[in-house]
């Protein structure tokens, strides 16, 4: 008896420490004409807003551009509502490297610099970028902002983050997607003249999750020492 219960605290005790770190991806979304989610950042690339917006083929899901902006673009991020790929409980730990939104389709006159920066507000807490990065397309493109050193960040997943898009008093900001019927993210609330419109958003993290394998195994052996002591 007492080394069954050895066994079986060490075979839990497996099963706990089994954990790998994984990279997650999360984005707004929309649902298409076919009824699948699709994560809008990456949906759109290389598409013009006419082609975007005929994604979803009953007009629910509209692309179009802003450029010209010299306020701050402010919006939030729910990041409960955000569609990923891998299976995630809410209260899950994930440590963000880098967050991807929409660049304008057939812009340019990207106005880029150092001075283009994303920051995040979590919890009272406001954490910037490393400046943009760009990947130009004929159509939407990207802009990434990684976020590093004292900047680098971690949210519980069903955390609400509130993003602001730095503009220059008289340089108009980077142009950027907008999107309207997406999920995940709100309407700007500024620039005024945006409001019905949103942002389209993807974050690359990591989390610590346990390894499947590993902790699949262990449980399945607990079941079979527990079915041995039911038979003696």
């Amino acid at each position: 008896m007492k080394k069954t219960i050895i066994t079986l605290l060490t075979l839990a005790g497996m099963t706990m420490a089994a954990e790998e770190v994984k990279p997650i991806t999360l984005g707004s979304w929309f649902t298409d004409s076919q009824g699948n989610k699709q994560m809008t950042v990456d949906a759109v690339v290389g598409l013009s807003k006419e082609n975007a917006s005929a994604l979803d083929g009953d007009g629910g899901f509209t692309a179009d551009g802003a450029e010209g902006i010299t306020v701050n673009t402010i919006f939030t991020i729910d990041t409960a509502s955000l569609y990923s790929t891998t299976t995630l409980q809410k209260g899950q730990v994930l440590d963000v490297v880098s967050i991807v939104l929409s660049s304008k389709q057939n812009t340019n006159n990207y106005a880029d610099g150092n001075y283009r920066t994303l920051s995040i507000t979590l919890n009272g807490t406001t954490y910037t970028s490393n400046p943009i990065q760009f990947s130009r397309t004929s159509g939407y493109g990207t802009m990434t902002y990684t976020f590093t050193g004292d900047n680098a960040f971690s949210f519980t997943l069903g955390d609400t983050l509130t993003a602001s898009l730095n503009a220059i008093d008289g340089t108009a900001h980077t142009a950027y997607g907008t999107f309207k019927g997406q999920t995940g993210v709100s309407n700007f609330s500024a620039p005024s003249n945006l409001t019905d419109w949103q942002a389209a958003v993807k974050i690359n993290a990591t989390a610590t999750i346990p390894e499947p394998t590993t902790a699949t195994l262990s449980l399945l052996a607990l079941a079979g020492l527990a079915a041995r002591r039911r038979r003696r």
